[in-house]
């Protein structure tokens, strides 16, 4: 299959008449082609996706999505908005998902199946836009990129925003673009389950109506004008949801909104959809990640000049639509940003803006780059991506580690050492991989608590380290802690100075071993 694609990227050879017959006969070839190479790529994702989803441990996180479903439906619907702060389809789906199977393993399946399908839907929206080698490339850049299969693996939302954005751009193509009206319809029931699920999607829906006025759609633009307040009578029960959930989001929240570190963290996020390297960068920059830093500048050096010399030829419907798509959503997560700080644009939250950048890149690079530049380019991510995937999980756990924690308690502990974690929300994790004799605390209240100053001041989370405290049962001599690595870290180890005084103070370390991101110690009271 890559042999003939390469071959023909390079082809000039005329397309030659053909009978009814055999016109036929390469149709049905063409199809069967194009349903093997997807269920390749599929095949390849799934081989990536399917064992480390076995192995890995759920992180904060995913332990958190666990722990909003695991007690059913009804349960999920009464608490969803207090919990996870955020849009409630997903958690809902996964609650119903879940009665067939309550493991790690299966709550994971569900993502990956997104993922699939959200290749399945990329490559029916490339091989609209694009001509089918570029398309096969494309879709094979999408189906094995690091982001998606990172996507595919968190029991969280985010590989369902992936599939819904890969829906809403093949609907708009078909519904706005060839004004087929069951597409709209379908498009506009996406927009809402989009909604439904991520909030930010909602961005994406006025890049629909920026995409039909660049290209002078403007009964198109009418239509979907009309057809976006449809939707909006649909998202009016969201409203009561969202403005309780800004308001616990960012009471008592010290917030980081310099413009300056939004582009920053947004031009991060375009150096990891791009050439991707390490999803989930450690505080230092790897050597590959310098490298891969000065390759973007030159090679957006490049495709500057190649766009000045091509003045607007470059700059087609397709280039046009995506690139809509894309600045409106950017412009978006500014405004977030500015509103929420900078942990609602990080890249997890930024899921809504991979797929529109992929295809914005794509159809910038095909109005100026030769043929050649897309076979060098297979190649160069051939050789990327499994660095890329590798750096994943390199010793195949997640933050936490909290399965070989949960393992090396057990094979330590004596029944009345209580295990004490050192930010609230962690204590939601052990129990999913936990099995130990002792409790773990705290066991209240681990949703309510909000950075509380600065992070480089002691006062950052005084209040919850206070409640942690206050957790710890009187009569233990002994007790387990586990603290993230920022409490142990020179740059941001101040910030949990009130909990590792009064450690300090009171215990002596009797065991300490430090796992990924996350120290474990057992400790004697003095």
């Amino acid at each position: 299959i890559q042999v003939r694609i390469f071959s023909g990227l390079f082809s000039e050879k005329p397309v030659e008449r053909m009978n009814p017959t055999d016109l036929k006969t390469e149709n049905t070839d063409e199809l069967r082609r194009r349903r093997l190479f997807l269920a390749f790529l599929i095949g390849a994702h799934l081989a990536v996706t399917l064992p480390l989803a076995y192995l890995l441990n759920a992180w904060v996180d995913e332990a958190s999505t666990l722990h909003s479903t695991a007690d059913g439906f009804l349960h999920t619907l009464r608490t969803v908005f207090h919990t996870e702060k955020q849009a409630p389809l997903y958690f809902l789906l996964v609650s119903i998902w879940r009665d067939i199977d309550p493991s790690i393993f299966f709550a994971r399946l569900f993502s990956i199946i997104w993922s699939c399908l959200a290749i399945v839907f990329f490559f029916r929206v490339v091989l609209r836009f694009f001509d089918l080698q570029k398309a096969f490339l494309l879709t094979a850049f999408f189906a094995l990129h690091p982001y998606l299969i990172w996507a595919s693996l968190e029991i969280r939302l985010y590989s369902l925003v992936v599939f819904l954005t890969t829906v809403l751009f093949w609907t708009f193509a078909r519904g706005y673009l060839d004004e087929s009206k069951s597409a709209r319809i379908v498009f506009v029931i996406s927009g809402i389950l989009g909604i439904y699920t991520s909030y930010y999607i909602g961005f994406l829906l006025v890049g629909g109506f920026a995409a039909l006025l660049l290209t002078e759609r403007f009964s198109s633009a009418k239509r979907y004008f009309f057809d976006m307040i449809v939707a909006g009578v649909f998202i009016l029960p969201l409203l009561w949801a969202i403005k309780m959930q800004l308001e616990l989001n960012t009471e008592g929240h010290i917030q980081v909104t310099a413009l300056s570190d939004g582009i920053r963290t947004l031009w991060g996020h375009f150096l990891t959809f791009a050439i991707p390297t390490e999803i989930l960068p450690t505080s230092e920059q790897t050597l590959v990640s310098f490298v891969r830093l000065w390759l973007v500048r030159f090679a957006l050096l490049v495709v500057f000049i190649l766009i000045l010399r091509k003045k607007l030829e470059w700059l087609d419907e397709k280039t046009r639509i995506f690139g809509a798509f894309t600045i409106c959503t950017l412009g978006f997560l500014v405004v977030a940003f500015l509103i929420l700080g900078g942990e609602y644009i990080s890249l997890r939250h930024a899921s809504v803006i991979f797929v529109p950048f992929v295809l914005f890149v794509a159809a910038v690079l095909s109005g100026v780059m030769p043929r050649v530049f897309w076979v060098s380019a297979a190649v160069f991510f051939a050789l990327l991506f499994p660095y890329a995937i590798h750096q994943l999980y390199p010793s195949l756990a997640k933050r936490g580690d909290w399965s070989n924690v949960s393992r090396f308690i057990e094979q330590n502990e004596q029944p009345g050492q209580p295990i004490i974690t050192s930010a609230a929300y962690d204590a939601i994790t052990m129990p999913f991989h936990y099995n130990g004799v002792n409790r773990v605390f705290p066991d209240e209240r681990q949703f309510e608590w909000n950075v509380e100053a600065p992070l480089n001041t002691a006062d950052a989370y005084r209040r919850q380290f206070d409640f942690i405290i206050s957790k710890i049962p009187a009569e233990s001599s002994e007790l387990w802690v586990l603290s993230r690595d920022a409490c142990h870290h020179p740059e941001t180890a101040i910030a949990c100075e009130p909990l590792e005084k009064f450690l300090e103070e009171n215990y002596t370390v009797v065991i300490e071993k430090d796992f990924y991101l996350e120290r474990v110690r057992l400790l004697r009271k003095k």
